[in-house]
């Protein structure tokens, strides 16, 4: 996981007979699509590993600071379910490394959890510090709106599924986390998303999973892409962002207000399509209809 340097931490460590690494494919399971040789991989197999997850470290200076990540997320077809089935993907914490406790917030999946391929995973948005002054996260919300969110794509269910996010940071009520899954708004949380004392603070993908020390129960990560801007480039495939089933982020090399360069990232797009591109602003708004582009 440590050979390319793009995370600051990971669990499970080499240690452990399911660490997290970059790997080609194993146990049977393809990547997302045929752009890639490669992703990451972990699993909760020993009786310690009850979380599978990779941070970055950063410093949170004055508010707003902003947040894009992205990533293609599922399980491992045998996954062995049991518990309550907690499973979390997502975490935002201080002290620079995840579930610095209770400073820390999340996104999993709310009660009953999912406890087959074909349940219903309906999203949660969940605080830590949850009425307590550390409490960081807004219930309700400026819109009303308590805890849990729309129901997405299991990830027992034998597919790959896109996550997206963006995250406005802030202790005031103008912030918010916005969060896509296959392009369906599941989360559309507004109100203050940061609160916790200090500046050193970790953003994780992965988490805790109730079920560890099965060695079956692995997870797989590709694709993952974080920026500290809403401003991004996108690929989908309706010229109706709204609509789109497939948004894949492109890595810009240089940007300014005249041009963008990058390197494309064709995802889950073939030869011979049509794709259309989308340019985010520095808040986070996109052109209202996609521009064609044919992928060679």
């Amino acid at each position: 996981m440590t050979d390319e340097g793009k995370w600051d931490g990971f669990y499970p460590t080499p240690d452990s007979a399911t660490y997290l690494r970059y790997t080609a494919p194993i146990r049977g399971i393809a990547p997302p699509h045929n752009n890639i040789l490669r992703y990451i991989a972990g699993g909760h197999g020993g009786p310690e590993d009850s979380i599978v997850i990779f941070w970055k470290k950063r410093t949170m200076g004055t508010f707003p600071q902003y947040t894009y990540i992205s990533w293609y997320q599922r399980a491992d077809d045998k996954w062995v379910f049991g518990g309550d089935n907690n499973y979390k993907m997502f975490d935002f914490s201080a002290g620079g490394q995840p579930y610095y406790g209770p400073n820390t917030w999340y996104t999993a999946f709310e009660p009953p959890l999912p406890d087959s391929p074909g349940a219903p995973a309906k999203w949660v948005l969940n605080d830590d510090c949850l009425d307590q002054a550390c409490e960081t996260l807004a219930w309700p919300d400026n819109n009303g709106h308590n805890f849990f969110w729309n129901i997405g794509v299991n990830p027992f269910s034998g597919v790959w599924s896109k996550v997206e996010m963006e995250i406005k940071w802030t202790d005031r009520s103008n912030g918010y986390v916005k969060q896509w899954q296959d392009g369906v708004l599941v989360i559309n949380y507004s109100g203050p998303t940061d609160k916790y004392e200090g500046n050193d603070r970790a953003e994780s993908v992965g988490g805790y999973a109730r079920n560890y020390g099965q060695e079956n129960n692995w997870r797989y990560w590709a694709d993952v892409y974080l920026d500290y801007s809403p401003a991004r480039v996108l690929l989908a495939n309706n010229a109706k962002l709204s609509a789109a089933t497939i948004r894949e982020v492109q890595v810009p090399s240089s940007w300014s207000d005249g041009s963008i360069k990058l390197t494309v990232n064709l995802g889950k797009f073939t030869t011979g399509e049509t794709a259309y591109l989308f340019v985010f602003d520095p808040t986070g708004v996109p052109n209202a209809v996609g521009f064609p582009v044919a992928v060679q």
